[in-house]
């Protein structure tokens, strides 16, 4: 390549001439010759004269300055740009709108939906029933009828099982429960389940021959029918059992169905031998001078007041105080058997050994009309409550 002014040669790559100093590059043509003319002066001299080479400021790299600005300026936007993102995620105060409507608008979605799937949980654990797993919750219901003594509700428990769609429960512990809780419902006063109660006792006692308790509480089922014979044979075989802290109880119970069947000799000495184990019992007491009373005679009838009166201090009861009434008559002191006799009844007014009292009273005062009416009602209560249940279920008349 020749230096345009001089016609130096050079290399083809050379700018400037080294002989003149001038470029030997072709001058521009274009919308853009004059510009470049003019950035051409002033990189060679302030007054637009050749002053000589300028080495230090090489006029083609400035040729076009635009292009290449616009591109940086493009570049810094975008880091700053760049910037601003990493300092503020999308989302927070200070982020770019656009950049973070995206993300918000997927963000509230996942909300939605974790909040209805938590709310769904909460709802089915709340919405779980006790009864799910129907033989673990029946067993459960049952242990807590029974810790708490609810035998009425534990009967209409045990009374579901075999019906279709029951889950079963251990066929051991349901003729357990429901044999004990026959008993109390009986012994609570509800003789209509009687004769179940009894059965149940009478099947688990001869399961379990060994049990003192289910001895005792076939005595007591026994009596409340009235076969008291077979009850004394009950209680006399827990005794041989060995009754422990309940023998003075067996020894009473076994008195009573004693007396119940005529044996006075049997049932006094079982009774002494009661109050031998236990002095505070008051119904060994009480029946005692029953025992007494029936022998007649007036140092027997002094023997059953004295037992009637520690009986009354232990527990005060109409039945020990109608006897008290009776010891009075039979020792002729009318009066203070009198107030006894009508103590007794204002307090439970269908006292049968009250009553009868009321009857003998009226008669040996003259009043034939008054005893004839006692001896009535006395004979209409005893009907109403049954032959079986007269004697064996009277609260008030010992044995």
């Amino acid at each position: 390549m020749n230096c345009v002014s001089c016609g130096a040669a050079h290399d083809d790559d050379a700018r400037f001439c080294t002989t003149c100093g001038k470029s030997i590059e072709p001058e521009p043509t274009g919308p853009d010759a004059a510009a470049t003319q003019r950035l051409h002066v002033f990189a060679g001299s302030e007054d637009g004269k050749d002053r000589g080479p300028v080495r230090s400021q090489p006029t083609a790299k400035l040729v076009s300055p635009a292009p290449g600005a616009r591109h940086r300026k493009r570049e810094s936007e975008r880091d700053r740009e760049s910037d601003r993102t990493r300092q503020f995620p999308a989302g927070t105060p200070g982020s770019s709108p656009q950049s973070s409507a995206p993300r918000s608008r997927l963000l509230v979605p996942a909300l939605v939906v974790l909040g209805l799937a938590v709310a769904g949980a909460v709802g089915w654990w709340l919405g779980q029933s006790p009864d799910d797993g129907p033989e673990i919750s029946r067993l459960a219901r049952a242990e807590e009828l029974h810790r708490n003594r609810d035998f009425g509700a534990l009967l209409t428990l045990l009374d579901q099982e075999g019906r279709p769609g029951v889950e079963p429960l251990p066929a051991e512990l349901v003729e357990t429960w429901r044999a004990e809780a026959l008993h109390a419902r009986v012994l609570a006063g509800d003789l209509s389940r009687l004769d179940d109660a009894t059965s149940a006792v009478a099947a688990l006692a001869r399961r379990r021959p060994r049990e003192v308790v289910l001895r005792r509480r076939l005595g007591e089922l026994l009596v409340a029918q009235g076969r008291h014979g077979e009850a004394a044979v009950a209680f006399e075989a827990g005794l041989e059992l060995g009754a422990g802290e309940d023998e003075a109880v067996l020894r009473h119970d076994a008195a009573v169905a004693w007396a119940a069947v005529g044996d006075h000799e049997r049932a006094e000495v079982l009774l002494e031998q009661a109050l031998s184990l236990d002095e505070g019992d008051a119904r060994s007491w009480a029946n005692r001078g029953l025992l007494r009373l029936r022998r007649g005679g007036a140092a027997e009838a002094e023997g059953a007041e004295a037992d009637l009166r520690k009986a009354l201090e232990l527990e005060p009861s109409p039945a020990a105080r109608a006897g008290l009434a009776w010891a009075l008559f039979l020792q002729g002191r009318l009066t203070e058997a009198r107030v006894e006799a009508e103590s007794v009844l204002l307090e439970e007014p269908q006292q049968l050994a009250a009553a009868s009292l009321m009857a003998r009273l009226e008669q040996a005062a003259g009043r034939h009309e008054l005893a004839t009416k006692w001896e009535t009602d006395v004979a209409r209560w005893r009907e109403e409550r049954g032959s079986t249940a007269g004697g064996a279920r009277e609260k008030s008349a010992p044995q």
